[in-house]
Order: structure tokens, then C-alpha cells, then sequence
């Protein structure tokens, strides 16, 4: 029993009989903190009992006093230190499902949590995911990755002849015709060099337009060229007939100069010389003469008297 003595009057005395048998039987903590005069409630964060008569701190973890009682912090939220008068949400990314708890737990990896004081973590959605643990949100895939389920810690590559070609994609879809896609892995579909075609979806290659034909769109079949147009594989228009002084080569296709032409160019090229060399001759005989003239005028010969 609380030790109160009262030397005043017999009203203190059943003031503090009252507060004893209220503490008894758990309806509010009190102390004594003057036993000749009267008795106190505890503060809030403490209590007091019949065996210490001061006011403690709460001494467990995961407990508070914010009223006459002790309690259990509820789900979602945790206390770390004793004699607290409030309990702490779990930060975004944690959540705690259990009460009393002096601590909250990380969501997972594939998981998250964008709101304080849960009682549990969130899948990320089809599209998105969360590589780390204690993700306050999910991030969307990216391009060439997808996610076809919830709860993703990571976005897979899509296989060959297929790509995901925006941001969040869930599942992988076929190379458009005119396109494609060699091997698994992050990249997307490649349109087709030109010269190149392929009509189907989802493929792992373009074909080479053949010769004879021309395909000038990547996604349709190759044109077949007219009795007068030249087309060489690869071709993506048709070509005609060479101009003057050009020949077709048999292998290639390819205009190529004629041969006539080159006997022509060298045969103007050695007149070209044979000209520059005619007037270096000529020019070199007629400087002889005349130096040799100046020579005869300088020692002129004398015949006798």
C-alpha cells in the first residue's frame, strides 16, 4: 500500500486510500511525492507502482505511456527507446505487421512502400521493379527490357526478333516487317540497309534484293526491273543502259569506262609529251646557234694583207 501519513485531516487520509486501491487495481499510475500532504498521477512516458513509488520510464522497447496505461505500439509503427509517450511510423519503405516492436523491416527487392506507418509492402506492378531492399517506389523498365509479372526485381532482355520499343513494357513484341533483331539482349529492332528487304515479323535477318530486281522499300518484295533497266543484287533502283564511252561490267553490273576511252587517254597522253618534248629540242638547238654566232663575232679571222 502506498505510505501516506497525514497529520492535517482525515479527508488527505482517504485521499490517498483511494489512490491505492485505484492503483490496485490498474485504473491510473501514481507516486507519492509528499507523504504529509497528498499524492500525484505519473507524467505521461512513466509509471509508478506499489513496489517503487517513484515514477519510472516505461522499460520496454516497442512501449508507451501517453495515458494512465503502458501499451503496445500498434502495427506499422515501432519505438526504439523506453519512456517515450508516442510510437514512430515505420518510415516509407519499412513496414512492421506485429505490435510491441521496437523496429520496422525493409520491403524486399520486387517490392515497395510510398506511405509511412504500413502494416505491409507493395508488389511493383507488370512493367516495373524494385532492385533493392527498403524501395520507397518502382522504376519502370526500360527500353528493350520488359516485366511480365508483379513483384519483379529486375527486367529481362527480349529475344531475338522481338524488342520492347517503350518505357514499362510487360511483354516483348515482334520486329515490325523491314526490321530486325539478331540475338537476345536490351537493344531494339534495326531497320533493314537499304538495298535489303524482309517482309515478315519477328525476324533475325534481311534479305539481299536479287539481281534483277530492285527493292526501293525495306518492308516490301523486290521489283522485278525492265527489258531496259540494270540491276545488280542490292540494288534499291533500277539503273539503265551505260552512257557513251561506258561498258556494263559483266560481274558487277557497274557502268565502267570503256576500254577505247583509255587507249584514247594514253594515246593523247604521249602526243601531249611528244609535243613538250619536240619544242624542248627545238628550243635547246636554236639557243646553240646563237651562242655560237655570238662566239664568231667575238674573235673575228683575219685572211692577211
Amino acid at each position: 500500500m502506498v505510505q501516506c501519513y497525514t497529520l492535517l485531516n482525515v479527508s488527505v487520509l482517504l485521499l490517498c486510500f483511494t489512490a491505492d486501491f485505484v492503483w490496485n487495481f490498474g485504473l491510473i499510475g501514481i507516486h507519492a511525492v509528499n507523504t504529509n500532504v497528498t499524492c500525484y498521477a505519473c507524467p505521461k512516458g512513466t509509471l509508478g507502482n506499489n513496489s517503487f513509488p517513484d515514477c519510472r520510464n516505461c522499460s520496454n522497447k516497442g512501449w508507451c505511456q501517453n495515458t494512465k496505461y503502458c501499451h503496445k505500439c500498434p502495427s506499422g509503427y515501432y519505438q526504439n527507446l523506453t519512456g517515450q509517450t508516442k510510437c514512430l511510423p515505420c518510415p516509407e519503405g519499412y513496414f512492421q505487421k506485429d505490435s510491441g516492436k521496437d523496429s520496422c523491416d525493409s520491403c524486399l527487392p520486387g517490392q515497395h512502400q510510398d506511405y509511412p506507418g504500413q502494416t505491409e509492402c507493395k508488389q511493383c506492378p507488370k512493367g516495373f521493379f524494385s532492385r533493392s531492399r527498403g524501395s520507397q517506389r518502382c522504376m519502370s523498365c526500360g527500353l528493350g527490357g520488359f516485366c511480365n509479372k508483379l513483384g519483379c526485381n529486375s527486367c529481362s532482355p527480349c529475344p531475338a526478333g522481338e524488342e520492347a520499343n517503350h518505357f514499362g513494357a510487360q511483354n516483348c513484341t515482334p520486329c515490325c516487317p523491314g526490321h530486325f533483331k539478331q540475338r537476345i539482349g536490351f537493344d531494339v529492332c534495326k531497320l533493314c540497309k537499304r538495298g535489303w528487304y524482309q517482309v515478315n515479323r519477328g525476324q533475325t535477318f534481311c534479305r539481299e534484293c536479287p539481281r534483277g530486281y530492285y527493292c526501293p522499300w525495306q518492308d516490301s518484295s523486290p521489283i522485278k526491273c525492265e527489258a531496259n533497266q540494270i540491276c545488280p543484287a542490292g540494288s534499291f533502283s533500277p539503273g539503265s543502259e551505260c552512257r557513251a564511252m561506258y561498258t556494263r561490267n559483266k560481274e558487277t553490273e557497274e557502268c565502267e569506262l570503256s576500254h577505247i576511252v583509255y587507249v584514247v587517254i594514253a594515246a593523247t597522253l604521249a602526243v601531249i609529251l611528244a609535243g613538250i618534248g619536240f619544242v624542248i629540242v627545238r628550243k635547246y638547238r636554236r639557243n646553240n646557234e646563237q651562242r655560237q654566232r655570238l662566239l664568231e663575232r667575238q674573235h673575228p679571222v683575219y685572211t692577211g694583207w
